[in-house]
């Protein structure tokens, strides 16, 4: 008899990955030409899309930010919230390789700013996003981007978007998540710069792929996040320390 195989879920999620690049890339490769033509305008854009969008929230949705920004203990859920984040950022694992040969890994850093931007609104959120990203610079000792940086604050404003002042349900979070990866993540930053420009046909389907095909489940886990954070909160102001007013 032959030795007996056991199913290999890593190996399952590879061939999925494959299948589904194989299906989108000549989509992608009709619109990489557009792709390329824009990464060399694209910080413009981002600074427009920062503009508009901030724009948006103070003056359209009047989203009020000086109040959070005199409360001292406000400041001190920030820093707690960043040190979070600066410990998820280097707790990442590899769940797969794409078509390229490419790891693909999937990190918790990435609840940290729903999180924020539920807890301080679009304004502060945004603040947050742009000292996030340069804390992430100075930890992994990259060169700084200001262009990443503004694209860090539209994630957050668009989490606040969809999250703030509203109750916390799942399929809420899921439709943050995937406008965040939408708009910055597939849109914004691998067409930025001379990045796009050096983007394949296979990378920027693999791209799109992963930032949809892992929504559900960082949707979960936002959503966890946000219950837990709800209980944290409610507990802390029973005590008087105020968070996020």
């Amino acid at each position: 008899m032959g030795e007996a195989r056991f199913y290999n879920p890593i190996e399952g999620f590879n061939r999925m990955l494959s299948d589904m690049e194989g299906f989108i890339e000549p989509i992608v490769e009709r619109l990489l030409p557009v792709a390329r033509f824009f990464s060399y305008r694209n910080i413009y854009i981002i600074v427009a899309v920062f503009v508009g969008v901030l724009a948006y929230m103070l003056f359209v949705r009047q989203h009020s930010f000086v109040r959070k920004l005199r409360n001292p203990k406000n400041y001190f859920a920030a820093i707690i919230l960043l040190g979070i984040y600066l410990f998820f950022l280097n707790a990442s694992m590899t769940i797969g390789v794409n078509s390229m040969g490419q790891d693909i890994t999937f990190g918790m850093d990435f609840v940290v700013m729903p999180v924020a931007a539920k807890l301080f609104g679009p304004i502060v959120g945004c603040i947050f996003g742009m000292i996030q990203y340069c804390s992430a610079f100075l930890v992994r000792n990259e060169t700084f981007n200001v262009g990443f940086m503004l694209v860090a604050g539209i994630s957050a404003m668009l989490y606040a978007w969809v999250l703030y002042q509203r109750k916390t349900r799942y399929l809420r979070c899921v439709t943050a998540k995937l406008f965040v990866n939408v708009v910055c993540n597939i849109i914004l930053v691998p067409f930025y710069s001379t990045y796009g420009a050096e983007f394949t046909t296979a990378a920027l389907a693999n791209q799109m792929i992963v930032q949809v095909v892992f929504v559900p489940i960082q949707a979960l886990f936002i959503y966890i996040a946000l219950i837990l954070h709800r209980k944290i909160k409610k507990i802390l102001n029973e005590v008087s320390w105020g968070f996020g007013d």
